[in-house]
This record gives structure tokens, sequence and C-alpha cells, in this order.
């Protein structure tokens, strides 16, 4: 994500003649004392407005849907990254942005959680990998779109599908025999706690754990003859 230039006024304030830091960088630069300003009113921003007022207004998240909606279609690829960000833009307004021209704006709207499902599952298939593993690391990804990353090519999209609660447990089993080592320890320690987790078995008792991975045991309940057996073998210290 492009970061704004040291000596760039920040979008949203005013400045007076005075030493401070850059923001994002730590430079000192000549002209940077702050003050904020209120928000904007509803229905003051238009498309013609200068990139640094749109941009504001796509920052703040007192700024209405219907200015943000207006916002996304803006061809300051700064503002409709802004809005891709707010988390007061409404899901339909992301579910857009999750097909902008640039990946700047799609990776903003992997990463946010009240993303639509439908527009998640659409990304987890994007051709550029830093829009992937966004979508497998943000927990309001559908089961869908995790099973599709964990089977990806993707390293970094197939690492954070195995961490995510999300991911059914049959894919997580699938993963614990992924032909890359380090994914096959972490698929088999994030399953071997869910597994713990779901039939109550201590993470210490491993005779138990190894009888229930060698089972279908994503499809078991608590419950289940083979769980009681294996316990019964087997019991918690």
């Amino acid at each position: 994500m492009n970061a704004p230039e040291c000596g760039a006024p920040v979008l949203g304030h005013r400045t007076t003649k005075s030493r401070d830091r850059c923001p994002v960088h730590g430079a000192v630069r000549g002209a940077a004392v702050t003050a904020a300003r209120p928000a904007l009113p509803a229905g003051t921003v238009s498309l013609g407005a200068s990139a640094p007022v749109q941009q504001r207004a796509a920052n703040d998240p007192a700024t209405d849907p219907e200015t943000l909606a207006l916002l996304a279609q803006s061809g300051h690829l700064s503002v409709r990254s802004g809005v891709a960000s707010n988390h007061s833009t409404p899901a339909v307004i992301l579910a857009a942005l999750a097909s902008d021209e640039d990946v700047d704006v799609r990776v903003r709207v992997a990463e946010m959680r009240n993303t639509p499902g439908e527009a998640l599952l659409a990304l987890a298939t994007d051709p550029r990998s830093e829009v992937h593993w966004r979508v497998s690391k943000n927990r309001s990804s559908p089961a869908d779109a995790l099973v599709i990353l964990s089977r990806g090519a993707d390293h970094a999209g197939r690492w954070h599908a195995a961490g995510n609660p999300g991911l059914p447990l049959e894919a997580l089993a699938e993963m614990m025999h992924d032909q890359d080592r380090g994914m096959r320890e972490r698929a088999t320690a994030v399953a071997t706690a869910r597994l713990c987790e779901k039939f109550g078995v201590d993470e210490s008792n491993a005779t138990a754990i190894e009888a229930l991975r060698e089972q279908a045991w994503w499809d078991m309940t608590p419950d289940d003859p083979t769980v009681l057996v294996a316990l019964a073998l087997s019991p918690n210290a």
C-alpha cells in the first residue's frame, strides 16, 4: 500500500508552521502541527473535488453511505483505497470494490470483516497472492473460500487458512498431508488443538489423540463410540 511522502499534509487536518515528524516515516519536516477539522456535511463532496478533499471523506468513519458510494467510483486510487478500508463502508460497496482494477483496493477489501462472503469467495481466486493470504486470514471468510486457499499453490494462503477457525475440519485434516513439511506440522498442531477442544481430550493424552486422528474425527461427535472407546482405553490424566 502506498504511504504518503514525507512533507505531505495529513489529510483531514490543517497545518501551521512548526516542526514535527512525518506520521509514516518519522522524518522531521517543517510544517506539521495538526488540528482536527469537523466532519464534512453529507453531500458536500463530489468527484470533482480535489483528491485531498475526497480522501479525507473516504477515510472518515462519519462519512455517510451515499458519499462513500460516490467516492468508491473516484479516479484516485488513494480515495478508493480509503473507502475500502473505512469501517463505515456498507457491505454492498465493499462487494463492488472487490473487483477494482487496482490490487491495493482489493487487498483492503479482503481484510475487512464486513466484506460479503460472496466477494471474499471471488477474491480467493484473485490472481495476486497478496490478496489470497488476506482472505485466508479473514475470520469472516466463508468455508468454501478457505478450502480453496488451503489447497492452493500460494504458501501464505495455505498457512493462514490452516490457522483460520472457519476452515472445515476435513480440509484441515487433509492439510496434514501437505507436501511442505512446515505446512504439515502447522496443520497437525492446529488439528490437534481443535480435536482436543471438540472431544474434551487433554493435549497431553497422545495415545487418544493419535487413535482419533487415524479416524474420520471431523465427522464425529463427543458421544461417538469411537471417541468413547479411545478415551476409555486412554483416559485423560
